[in-house]
This record gives C-alpha cells, structure tokens and sequence, in this order.
C-alpha cells in the first residue's frame, strides 16, 4: 500500500516536472471583476478608487496615471508630490485603494491598477468629476431700495449628493442660511435662503453662497436710496422688483425638471 502512494505521488511529481506547472499556478492572481470601470465624484470630495485582486502572493501593486503614465504609487508608498493622493491596502479583504482628496476637474481621467506578474496585469478606470453648480439669483448685481424686504437665494445643483451645509458670507461675517434639499427627476437640488428683514446701508456689498467643498458664488447688492435714482436704474436696464427672486426660483426648477 505504501509502495502504491508513493508511486503515485511519484508520478504526480514527474508530471508537474514535465509540463512546467507549479503547485501555485491554478491560483494566479485575478481581478475580481477585470472589466473597466467608472468612478463618478463631486468637484472637491475625496474620489475612492478601488481595486480587488485575489490570490495576490509576493507581487506588488502599482497605481498609474494613464495621461502621463506616472506612477502614483506602489502598495503603500506614493511617489508623487501631490500630498493629496493616498494609497491603501485592506489585506484582509484583498483591496487596494488610491484615494485622491478635493478633486478636481484636472483629475478625470484614466487609472490603471498593475500587478507585477509577468505579464503584468492591468485593470483600468475611468474617473469622472462632476462640477457644481452654483447660482445666486438675481445675480450679479441687485438694486434695491433701502428699508425693503429682501430674500437671497442660492441654488446648488449639478452635484452627487447635497452639500453637507451652505454659508454666506457678507463683509467678513458669516451665517447660515436656511436651507432644503429637492430631488428632481435627474439631480439633487439645494436651496439656501438668506433673509434681510431691512435693507440699510450696511447691506451693501459683497454676499457669498459657500456650500461645503464647492466653489463659492457671488452676488453685488447696491443701495438705492431714493424712488428718482431707483427709476433711472430700471430706464438703464438694471431693476429690482419683488417678485422677480419667485420667477426666477420657478424658471431654474422648470429647468432641471424638464431640461428646458
């Protein structure tokens, strides 16, 4: 019975010899899913690419930029200066992650995840930025009169998800708005209202929409103090009126609703 095993093991063994397989060879390393994949991100977020190898052994894995073929990392070690580019591995879970933080539009492009076998492996992605948009209506300037009402408002759209919180900022004071969420057909939709129960003069300026990580918008309030200058401003081409801020908000809704 021995003699037997061991014949067979012996057998076994010349056969690997002969045909130049290794006991490791049916476990390879391999993508989890080795297609091309999208990787869609907000202007300004942290995009997260990642990238799921099994049966990885000693080999390494690189992270290249296709546009330029920089190398951005290899395992854990970043060789670009670009301090806002992160490579990680969850060895456990057989993931490796190139993390880059406040993304741009600069950043879009193809990523290519190596292994270092020989042939090298190569699995691509393709990350997309998504630029916010940011609008205050009525803008870029406003006339209005003083002792009036006045509502600003901020529409953020154009974005993955609704920004964590949205601020104006007006000669060096900041205050949050009051702010909802809408979700139209297509977007994610954010309002934030500013109120000025009085217009003084100290309302003149400079007022900045500043949602979380995007880039801000502006808007000019300028001081009309008397009924003659506020006519003259509205025969140049330049008006204010109540209702134009309601008109305004329901165009730019009809607008996402419907692609107009």
């Amino acid at each position: 019975m021995i003699v037997q095993l061991w014949f067979s093991f012996l057998q076994c063994y010349l056969l690997l010899l002969v045909t130049g397989v290794t006991l490791n060879s049916e476990f390879l390393p391999q993508f989890e899913d080795p297609d091309t994949e999208t990787v869609t991100v907000t202007e300004g977020d942290t995009a997260v690419i990642t990238c799921k190898i099994g049966y990885l052994n000693n080999q390494s894995v690189s992270w290249i930029r296709r546009s330029d073929s920089h190398i951005l990392a290899v395992d854990k070690e970043i060789f670009i200066s670009d301090d806002r580019f992160m490579s990680t591995i969850q060895e456990l879970s057989n993931i490796w992650m190139l993390k880059i933080r406040y993304v741009s539009a600069q950043d879009a492009g193809a990523y290519e995840c190596q292994v270092s076998t020989v042939p090298k492996m190569t699995k691509i992605f393709n990350l997309n930025v998504i630029i916010p948009k940011v609008d205050i209506l009525g803008g870029p300037n406003l006339y209005i009169q003083t002792g009036s009402f006045l509502q600003l408002e901020c529409m953020i759209s154009h974005v993955m998800s609704a920004p964590q919180f949205v601020m104006w900022e007006h000669g060096g004071r900041v205050v949050p708005g009051k702010t909802v969420n809408i979700q139209t057909k297509h977007d994610i939709v954010t309002k934030s209202v500013l109120t000025i129960d009085q217009v003084t003069a100290d309302s003149a300026g400079m007022y900045s929409c500043m949602p979380d990580n995007i880039s801000p918008a502006t808007l000019i309030i300028n001081i009309v103090n008397k009924t003659e200058e506020q006519l003259a401003v509205i025969n140049s081409g330049i008006f204010y009126q109540s209702d134009m801020f309601l008109l305004l908000s329901i165009y730019f809704l009809l607008s996402i609703l419907y692609d107009i």
